[in-house]
């Protein structure tokens, strides 16, 4: 199995993170409830990922953080937001630009109530293509895919998810 390089108590975390945002999905048309961490790991020194014009303390950056995200539905369907984009989107708006992108994330999980043979959730080509945009360690950042039951987990990385992402040129 691929290494994530979280701990057990990240892991533990980041599973109950998981747990509330599905529980905050808005889905009435399908009841397909899918929630979405983006987990930061925190540091141990001051003066730690933020720039001289941040608005953030010293110690914003010392505790670890969770993003969450829950798919909503909407009547139109096209309106619809998945729990993927909802969490990069609320760590995008959270955190300074500067430090809004993978580098300075550990990890993104996700967990829906999938049925079938392989009840492990994965990511939408769309919500796939925004990951693209803001994850840069195509290889080693973890994506970790849980089934319903938290009892199964895969882990895989941007170049097995999309090995072939759209990208303007520049």
């Amino acid at each position: 199995m691929r290494s994530h390089g979280l701990t057990r108590t990240e892991l533990d975390n980041i599973e109950q993170e998981l747990r509330k945002a599905r529980d905050m999905a808005y889905c009435p048309y399908s009841n397909f409830e899918v929630g979405c961490v983006i987990y930061i790991r925190g540091t141990d020194e001051k003066g730690s990922p933020k720039g001289p014009d941040s608005k953030f303390q010293d110690d914003d950056y010392l505790q670890d953080r969770s993003y969450i995200g829950a798919n909503i539905e909407n009547g139109s369907f096209g309106a619809t937001m998945c729990a993927e984009r909802v969490a990069i989107f609320k760590t995008l708006a959270a955190v300074d630009r500067q430090y809004a992108d993978s580098n300075n994330w550990t990890a993104l999980a996700i967990v829906g109530d999938i049925q079938g043979p392989d009840k492990v959730i994965t990511p939408c080509g769309m919500c796939r293509q925004v990951m693209n945009e803001f994850i840069k360690d195509r290889i080693n950042f973890p994506i970790l895919m849980y089934s319903p039951d938290f009892k199964e987990m895969k882990i895989a990385n941007m170049d097995e998810l999309m090995p072939s992402p759209f990208e303007l040129n520049d």
